[in-house]
């Protein structure tokens, strides 16, 4: 799915943002391309969220909140 570069940007810029705030001690970041796929990761030691606080962005787009 071709993607904005700002957009991007702007979407890790907001995960990483969100992680910094609700952690406690630690962040793993990650990023893998493969295949010609991109896999982005973005884990932190907070109190985690629900299942309902996920949105899906667009078809086949989604956040997962483990």
């Amino acid at each position: 799915m071709p993607v904005d570069p700002r957009d991007f940007r702007e979407l890790v810029g907001n995960l990483l943002e969100n992680a910094c705030k609700w952690a406690r001690n630690r962040i793993h970041f990650s990023a893998v391309r493969q295949n010609g796929h991109f896999s982005l990761l973005i884990q932190d030691d907070g109190p985690g969220g629900s299942q309902s606080d996920c949105q899906i962005f667009s078809a086949g787009a989604f956040v997962s909140i483990v």
